[in-house]
Order: C-alpha cells, then structure tokens, then sequence
C-alpha cells in the first residue's frame, strides 16, 4: 500500500514557500513595502473570467488597497487577498 504526504505549498513567481513562512498581512515582512503603480498577484479571483493579477490604485489605510483587475474592474483588496508578483 502507497501512501502518499500532502504538503500544503503556493507557488508565488520568485520562490516557493511553505504556507505561513511569511506573515503577507505584516507589510514589513522581508522588506515588503507596496505602493501606487504595483501589479500583485491576486490569491482568489473575483470572478472567473478577470484576471489573476491586480494594478494597486491607492492605499485606502488599514490594509486595505484600490485595485484594478482586468476584465473585472476596479475594486477593494485586503492585503490577504494577494502577495506582490
């Protein structure tokens, strides 16, 4: 019998990481600094025909960002919603 163990990884564009390696909603974590003009890759999708990236408009405070997704719109992240690409 051939057992097999799951291991619970994401793959973001610069590495691989163990889930909760990195604490995203710290802004601070490894020198994670987001801004205007910063496309980010989104962790779930709006709607299944936008996107899986989003361009931060503005940071509206309290982890939250004005984001637009293309071929969804404009709309508003939490910083738990994506991991910069």
């Amino acid at each position: 019998m051939k057992t097999t163990m799951s291991v619970n990884y994401y793959q973001p564009n610069f590495c691989i990481l163990p889930v909760g390696q990195i604490d995203w909603l710290n802004k601070t974590s490894c020198n994670l600094t987001l801004a205007p003009d910063t496309w980010v890759h989104l962790l779930k999708l709006p709607s299944e025909y936008s996107y899986d990236e989003a361009l931060l408009l503005c940071d509206l405070g309290e982890d939250k960002w004005v984001a637009w997704i293309p071929n969804y719109g404009e709309t508003v992240l939490d910083v738990s919603d994506f991991y910069p690409t």
